[in-house]
């Protein structure tokens, strides 16, 4: 197992949101507004807008992403085998959803809105069925325990996932069983900011979320 980081420029969109939230907690989208009023909330909201879609004061609300998505299909293309996708956030899952069945591929989707026998029925159709869900969006919890993903050889983090380290760690053993035929997997991490790599850093050494948030605003402050 490879892991590795993948490095992406923000758009002039994501640049200029999440500069005003940095600078003044508050920043406006359009006619949106959106607030931190936390800095565990300043982190998710940030989280959010490198990821391209940010909840405000209206909704969830997209913001231009095509660096993140031409990084993510330049992934997808490099695979030899199906791809696992992770995403923290529900709205950015929909997103990529669209975006990537779009682009022509066969895309499957499971976070916590994907319950019984339709979750089972996916997982199952993409171990096991060569021609269908090239790609699985997924929410970290929902494949962290019992799951089997050999069917890929690359699992990305579509930004740091904030379920914690324990998660983290079950979440991409479930590439490496047994049934696995590739020669090696790729584990990436796919980011934009100096945030976005330092969670990445913390989760990897099994820092608490809460610690590295704290840890994180205390370097800025100094």
């Amino acid at each position: 197992v490879v892991m590795s980081g993948r490095e992406c420029d923000l758009s002039a969109d994501q640049k200029k949101v999440y500069r005003q939230l940095q600078r003044d907690m508050l920043a406006m989208v359009g006619d949106a507004t959106v607030k931190a009023v936390t800095k565990s909330v300043m982190v998710s909201k940030l989280l959010q807008v490198a990821a391209g879609v940010v909840i405000t004061d209206k909704g969830t609300t997209p913001l231009d992403m095509q660096p993140r998505l031409d990084a993510l299909e330049e992934i997808i293309k490099e695979a030899t085998q199906k791809v696992v996708v992770f995403c923290a956030f529900t709205a950015v899952i929909d997103r990529l959803y669209d975006e990537l069945t779009a682009r022509g591929y066969s895309v499957g989707m499971v976070d916590g809105r994907v319950t019984g026998a339709k979750r089972d029925e996916i997982f199952r159709t993409f171990q096991e069925d060569p021609n269908t869900y090239q790609i699985i969006l997924c929410h970290p919890r929902t494949t962290a325990f019992g799951v089997e993903l050999a069917a890929a050889d690359t699992m990305v983090f579509f930004g740091p996932p904030l379920s914690g380290d324990f998660v983290y760690q079950q979440a991409i053993e479930r590439m490496s069983s047994l049934k696995q035929k590739a020669a090696s997997c790729q584990i990436i991490h796919l980011s934009s900011t100096w945030e976005e790599r330092k969670l990445f850093s913390s989760i990897r050494n099994g820092v608490s979320i809460n610690e590295a948030i704290n840890e994180m605003f205390t370097r800025k402050a100094n």
